[in-house]
């Protein structure tokens, strides 16, 4: 074997299947041999009923209007079960066990105003701090498993399944600079939902699934593919315990992936209150799924986050674009159909990671300018306003969160069931842009690792020979008594990939280069190591994922490589490869992979 090079492996790359059935794929055909050929089409096939095949908006409002019937059959089913449900609740040290509540609850509305209101964290709760999953404590963690199923059995985690799906008629959380915000307030109501579950959930926070730090861990060849890397997707039941099925989940069949039935999807029902349920999650093939975007790297999302003469709009555009496509990407089954991809509770944990990358910006952009409430308001590094179905959203508009009731689309701050779970959250767009001043929302993140150093040294993160220096300048010259809980880099991972970066920046100096150039040819260095050195090839995403999530550019790891192959953007750091080499003990250079 030629010097300098190391035996690596090649497995054929099995892309994440896209998000239901467009085609039968080769890679899922040998593992399920029952599974049915299906002809190619541009989304996932909905019920038999809908033929021809509508677009996938009509698909999904004709599959919500016809629960009529299912409904009356819930409420008949809830006057029968009702006491049992009480009964059962009591268990989980419920002040008022409350009953099942079945899914989009039209019907139902005295049932729900049955309901016991629930409290607002009661004063014992220590501060909310958010922590990544790996650094929870296994108790914590399965007090959230055991949250999320309760909410599930209730009929609760449904009702945000309908929140999200809302969004295809108000069209204000994607694809403009409402993102960020419109899903703090999501994931907000979500985790105050769990709260409400009872006293020994009072005080649980969302974790955060910390894919920066887990993808460190691949690029090191400490891990081989999405599962392996990731203790958050393991801890929520993983994707190898389930059997392939063709049962319907929001009018969308998934015959091509397991439907996973480990805690806490063992729990999942799109229909609360009746026999009919799932009881398991289609997921992708995570453990034959390469962790190897780019797009979820460090140096990618440090690149995302911090452009010079930047605003909110295009930090927005760009984080939502890549990782938080990217991921949905990677995740596929359930959480890669836009419709239902908040049925899996992995979409939470997700989003929270996509908070936390707003939380950072602000800390770096927003904070240091030292604006007033009405400056904030009309300030484009904070907040701009734009147009949605016609309509102007200012900093002063409401934040809509609807779910429809009876048929017609109603706020989560007038519905009584969800109504004490947003109680007291800030409605308007300008009073939600910095979790640290939320009122008795309030909350903050626990950074460790590489995510840590980008809130503490903004643009210059990855640039020192240490990553524990202090506050950059442009952090220094004011005071901030309300920062999210960071702590230092300690592991002997995070640290060498530091040290490579920090050699890269002196030779990049070296050579007459910016700091922007340094990091720009760095992203450029690590996909090379991705696409030679470790199992699986880069892809472009699927035509009917890119339609669903509205994406017009593809993914930008595939991109980024071929301008490197092509010679269109070729890599400007003299011995490049050599640095490589000497920290990830292979150099990325096409002749490096020795197949075997």
């Amino acid at each position: 074997m030629p010097t300098g090079q190391r035996t690596m492996w090649r497995t054929p790359h099995n892309p994440p299947l896209p998000i239901g059935i467009p085609a039968a794929l080769p890679s899922l055909a040998a593992d399920n041999p029952k599974a049915k050929p299906t002809i190619p089409r541009q989304f996932p096939a909905p019920e038999k009923r809908l033929t021809p095949p509508k677009d996938v908006l009509t698909v999904y409002m004709d599959a919500h209007s016809q629960v009529t019937q299912l409904e009356r059959e819930k409420f008949e089913y809830m006057k029968e079960s009702d006491k049992a449900a009480r009964a059962a609740a009591a268990v989980v040290d419920m002040p008022e066990a409350s009953p099942v509540l079945p899914v989009r609850s039209v019907a139902l509305k005295d049932v729900a105003q049955r309901l016991p209101a629930p409290p607002l964290p009661p004063p014992a709760c220590p501060p909310r701090i958010r922590q990544s999953w790996d650094q929870t404590p296994s108790q914590n963690q399965q007090l959230f498993v055991d949250a999320v199923a309760l909410a599930m059995d209730r009929g609760f985690h449904q009702l945000f399944v309908d929140i999200h799906a809302d969004t295809l008629i108000t069209n204000e959380a994607h694809n403009n600079v409402l993102f960020f915000f419109w899903h703090r307030k999501f994931i907000l109501g979500y985790e105050n939902m769990l709260r409400s579950l009872g006293r020994r959930f009072a005080c649980v926070t969302l974790p955060f699934y910390d894919y920066i730090q887990n993808n460190l861990d691949y690029l090191l060849g400490k891990c081989t593919s999405l599962e392996s890397c990731s203790p958050f997707l393991a801890g929520l039941g993983g994707s190898t315990n389930g059997s392939f099925s063709s049962t319907l989940l929001g009018g969308f069949a998934f015959p091509h992936f397991k439907c996973v039935g480990s805690a806490p999807v063992s729990h999942a029902c799109e229909a609360p209150g009746t026999p009919r349920c799932m009881h398991c999650m289609p997921r992708g093939p995570w453990m034959r799924t390469h962790f190897n975007s780019t797009a979820l790297s460090y140096t990618s999302i440090k690149r995302v986050l911090f452009q010079p003469d930047d605003d909110i709009y295009s930090v927005t555009m760009r984080v939502e674009r890549s990782p938080h496509d990217t991921m949905h990407f990677l995740l596929a089954g359930a959480v890669a159909n836009f419709y239902i991809t908040t049925t899996d509770p992995v979409f939470y944990g997700h989003h929270a990671t996509i908070d936390i990358l707003h939380a950072i910006y602000h800390h770096c952009r927003v904070r240091p300018l030292k604006l007033t409430k009405e400056q904030a308001y009309n300030h484009p590094i904070n907040f701009e306003p734009c147009v949605v179905n016609g309509t102007t959203v200012d900093a002063t508009s409401t934040i809509r969160l609807r779910l429809p009731v009876d048929g017609v689309p109603t706020s989560v701050d007038e519905y009584a069931v969800t109504r004490p779970w947003f109680q007291h959250v800030p409605f308007t767009y300008g009073d939600i842009v910095d979790t640290t001043n939320l009122g008795v929302h309030s909350y903050r993140y626990n950074l460790t690792g590489l995510l840590g150093t980008l809130y503490s040294h903004c643009d210059h993160a990855g640039m020192n020979h240490t990553a524990n220096m202090e506050l950059q300048a442009n952090s220094e010259d004011y005071e901030d008594d309300d920062q999210h809980v960071v702590m230092d880099v300690t592991d002997v991972d995070s640290l060498t990939f530091l040290a490579w970066r920090y050699d890269v920046l002196v030779q990049a100096r070296a050579q007459g280069l910016d700091d922007a150039d340094a990091d720009d040819e760095m992203d450029k260095m690590v996909v090379m190591v991705y696409e030679h050195c470790l199992p699986g090839t880069h892809s472009e995403y699927p035509e009917d994922f890119k339609a669903m999530w509205k994406i017009q550019g593809g993914e930008p790891s595939k991109a980024m490589l071929d301008g490197v192959l092509s010679g269109a953007t070729p890599i400007r750091i003299q011995g490049w490869a050599g640095l490589n080499q000497r920290y990830f003990g292979c150099s990325g250079e096409v002749e490096a992979l020795v197949v075997s």
